[in-house]
């Protein structure tokens, strides 16, 4: 797909709404996941045969994942036409990309130029139990969904969670003084906490817990609280598996096995935008990253040597690997790193492609410029 398709200006202004960080505000300023299921309701009341609503999934809280779907082409059509997919607020506590969502589809169905050619796939809230959490008291920020898990691998679950020990309505952090602490309080703010610099003489006094108690009594406060997964960390793509909100693999989550597959079973969709905990329209994604792998000294396995006429049992450059497959598919196939680190099995690529970080880079250039315009 061209990227002439892509309608920037809706972007640059959704844009400007999503910045990093987060600001807990009222939670009535935001959409709870019932509401966001009513706004689908009535825009799909409001513009039938444009838009149309679609239910990927169930969470383990029992609440959909509705997603929209705007465009004119047909059902017997369908795939024709390029489509972009937005996801947003996979996390479930960033409400302010689900509020940027809603503005994105409503601008889009401003105008029906946007979608005359092109389908949108949009899905305002990845994450509905977590975000459920945000209108709940006591106030606390968290990104898991409701799946029940075992996170200190006990007999029990879920047993030691926070604890609103104040009564004030927000789970915040408290300090205790403890012979191991490695935190002083700040210099700058008698409320703040620093760590102790050893060079500059200081000793640590206090150690930093989560606010509540330790109800199972095992020496650790606030380990295994309610909540499983964060849907937004539990991609294929650079997977932390030793972290519990990422999930046991890849796609555990109904959720995001359902996004995947919904992805999978759409291949017109030509373009994927995510608004939430990142922004690459501010900041670009990295390159020259280095991978756990060395490109230098790459064995190919055996089930692919005969086929490239290698020997499994020595090293090549991936420019000499790259050289060896490009005899053996068709011509002019494209065989770049990502193609051959793909087949050999060397990782998920930590990298942008160089056609990919060039767009990336001069939309965030146009994102800035139109910041700037806006003061």
């Amino acid at each position: 797909m061209k990227r002439s398709f892509f309608p920037l200006n809706f972007l640059l202004v959704l844009a400007f709404l999503l910045f990093p960080g987060f600001l807990k505000a009222q939670s009535s300023a935001y959409k709870s996941p019932d509401q966001v299921l009513s706004w689908i309701t009535q825009m799909e009341q409001k513009h039938p045969g444009v838009l149309t609503s679609i239910n990927i999934t169930s969470t383990p809280g029992e609440r959909p994942l509705g997603l929209i779907r705007i465009g004119k082409e047909p059902e017997s059509k369908m795939g024709t036409n390029p489509s972009i997919f937005v996801g947003a607020n996979l996390e479930g506590n960033r409400p302010l990309a689900t509020e940027g969502a809603i503005f994105l589809a409503e601008s889009i169905l401003s105008d029906p130029a946007s979608f005359d050619s092109l389908n949108w796939y949009i899905l305002p809230l990845g994450n509905p139990d977590a975000a459920a959490k945000f209108f709940e008291a006591p106030l606390f920020e968290d990104s898991r969904n409701d799946l029940s898990t075992n996170d200190d691998r006990d007999e029990q679950t879920d047993e030691d969670g926070v604890n609103d020990l104040n009564g004030d309505g927000w789970i915040t952090k408290m300090r205790v003084i403890h012979p191991e602490g490695e935190w002083i309080i700040s210099d700058k703010d008698p409320r703040l906490m620093q760590k102790a610099d050893p060079k500059k003489g200081e000793q640590g006094v206090y150690k930093i817990y989560t606010e509540g108690i330790d109800n199972d009594r095992d020496g650790m406060y606030n380990e295994d609280g309610l909540g499983g997964t964060n849907n937004g960390i539990s991609f294929p793509h650079l997977f932390e598996g030793k972290k519990v909100e990422s999930g046991r693999w890849p796609g555990e989550e109904e959720e995001v096995f359902g996004m995947l597959k919904f992805v999978t079973d759409h291949p017109e969709i030509a373009l994927t935008m995510y608004y939430g905990h990142s922004n690459f329209c501010l900041v670009p994604p990295k390159s020259g990253r280095k991978g756990s792998t060395n490109m230098n000294a790459l064995k190919v396995p055996r089930r692919y040597a005969s086929m490239l006429n290698a020997d499994p049992n020595k090293t090549y450059t991936m420019s000499e690997v790259k050289e060896m497959v490009k005899l053996v598919v068709p011509s002019g196939t494209p065989v770049d790193d990502s193609m051959v680190a793909g087949m050999l099995g060397l990782g998920a690529a930590v990298n942008p492609q160089a056609k990919d970080l060039k767009f990336y880079t001069e939309y965030s250039k146009k994102y800035k410029a139109y910041l700037k315009e806006q003061k």
